[in-house]
């Protein structure tokens, strides 16, 4: 089953210019009510957008026959048989309603979507800044993780167990392939983008972020 995930890193404060010098002014402590907030008006946004794609319904009514791509996009969220025999029929999702839970302190859960805000790395902790990006660039699926399984399935075995014990996951290729399909973006769609002082537009950015050292050039060796 496709689980689409974002990751985002943020400034835990903001810039203010004070006659020509920047000066970074640090926010107080994120509350997990303030991260719920934030987890409500993004499920509401992502619900509108699926809504005006035809992705997701609340009655047969409102429904419309999606194309390729959106039924495709479609089963692999849903876990369904991908839409390649003549079992598959529609592709907008049904909305399910789930109650607003705070699995521990800055992560909340609601109507199948989590937002986790409890990683921070310090400003001195360059090898947790390191850790924390890296994190976040890592690929949909490990390759070392991806083995030929039994019966000519596909195997992806997990980085942590599930609670009920499950350590592996089986797929048959078509199974596999259209729900790395439904993950690949749209061309000219950049995966990595930057928002705020940290933007490329940004007037402020040559400011605030770091130079790289200079590489040193090797000697240079003329021949006599």
């Amino acid at each position: 089953m496709l689980n689409p995930h974002v990751h985002a890193v943020f400034l835990d404060g903001a810039y203010r210019d004070e006659g020509g010098d920047l000066v970074f002014e640090g926010v107080a402590h994120l509350t997990t009510r303030e991260v719920a907030e934030v987890l409500e008006r993004t499920r509401d946004q992502i619900h509108r957008y699926l809504r005006r794609r035809g992705l997701l319904i609340e009655d047969d009514e409102d429904a419309h026959e999606p194309d390729g791509l959106e039924r495709l996009a479609a089963s692999a969220a849903s876990g369904a048989t991908p839409p390649a025999g003549p079992e598959f029929r529609r592709g907008a999702l049904p909305l399910a309603h789930q109650e607003l839970t705070y699995a521990r302190p800055l992560s909340v859960a609601l109507d199948g979507f989590t937002l986790h805000a409890a990683t921070h790395a310090g400003g001195a902790d360059a090898e947790g800044r390191e850790a924390l990006l890296k994190y976040i660039l890592r690929p949909p699926i490990a390759q070392e993780r991806v083995t030929r399984g039994p019966d000519g399935l596909v195997r992806i075995v997990l980085k942590k167990p599930f609670k009920d014990g499950t350590v592996a996951v089986d797929l048959d290729p078509l199974s596999l392939v259209s729900r790395l399909a439904a993950s690949v973006p749209a061309p000219r769609f950049h995966t990595v983008r930057y928002a705020g002082v940290l933007a490329s537009a940004s007037k402020v950015r040559p400011r605030i972020v770091p130079k790289p050292a200079a590489r040193r050039s090797s000697p240079t060796v003329n021949d006599c």
